[in-house]
């Protein structure tokens, strides 16, 4: 009999694009005046040199670096990530010339996702036991209250009521491989 299969909820994904600039070496996009010329965006002059723009639809976070990199933070979904990327480089496109950067096809790279879930446990998890049997796990519960530990791709962090947190991931599958493990551990101890 196969364990009963947990619900895993995407809270973070964190995708990135290169916007691949034209000019020559060294080109870099003039952050201060796209700061002036856009509505809703925050310019940090100081190193990272960065312009943040938050958005609404979707609810992402977006992180513009001189060198033409883009990170999107906060997305749900992949399809939420590359949308909102899409969307901003068409703001830029609308004020910065062409011959620095040019119309592409915009590929967004997830670099890690995380997700919660909840494990079917019917009583509170002995993380004490766990520890002892789960190699490098971490757990001091004066300082925090989580059984801490690396499973084949994330990192895990394992409260008392069964819910968890898996971090690090780079795709859905590498989160999915990673709850079943999770839970045929904590269900070999019950």
């Amino acid at each position: 009999m196969s364990p009963p299969a947990t619900a895993l909820r995407v809270t973070n994904l964190v995708g990135g694009v290169d916007l691949r600039l034209d000019g020559g070496r060294g080109a870099q996009l003039p952050l201060r005046e796209l700061a002036l010329s856009m509505a809703h965006v925050i310019y940090r002059p100081v190193w990272p040199r960065v312009l943040i723009k938050r958005m609404r639809i979707p609810r992402v976070t977006l992180l513009l670096y001189p060198t033409g990199q883009l990170s999107i933070c906060g997305a749900k979904t992949h399809a939420d990530a590359k949308r909102a990327a899409r969307r901003f480089v068409a703001m830029l496109h609308r004020r910065v010339p062409a011959q620095l950067l040019p119309h592409q096809t915009i590929c967004v790279r997830i670099k890690t996702i995380t997700a919660h879930g909840q494990l079917p446990v019917h009583s509170a998890l002995s993380l004490l036991m766990l520890k002892s049997i789960i190699p490098n796990a971490e757990y001091e519960p004066e300082s925090f209250s989580a059984l801490i530990f690396n499973l084949n791709f994330c990192k895990c962090l394992l409260f008392h009521s069964g819910s968890f947190v898996l971090s690090r991931a780079r795709s859905l599958n590498q989160l999915h491989t990673d709850s079943m493990r999770l839970l045929n551990v904590v269900l070999s101890i019950e």
